[in-house]
């Protein structure tokens, strides 16, 4: 049995490739915002391509996951630090 890749197949294979190597790049270089712009464009990439089951889609959706994890922590952590502040009084 032979499987046939198409032209646009191997388009969007290679555009969501370079976009998940953007995400890990960005988010490895500490730039959380854009690393997770980059990881919102490359699952709606492979939704688009390949629909919500496939094993791709499971990945992209833990980079957008992960992403929104370091930007929420950063953002309470600025929250918290008044209040350790005011703890040590």
């Amino acid at each position: 049995m032979s499987v046939r890749v198409t032209a646009p197949f191997l388009c969007a294979w290679w555009c969501i490739s370079q976009l998940q190597q953007q995400v890990s790049s960005l988010y490895a270089s500490g730039e959380y915002e854009a690393a997770l712009a980059a990881a919102e464009t490359c699952l709606g990439a492979v939704e688009d391509a390949f629909g919500k089951k496939h094993t791709v889609y499971a990945s992209s959706l833990n980079n957008v996951g992960a992403c929104l994890k370091v930007r929420d922590a950063q953002r309470n952590a600025g929250c918290a630090y008044p209040l350790a502040h005011l703890r040590r009084m």
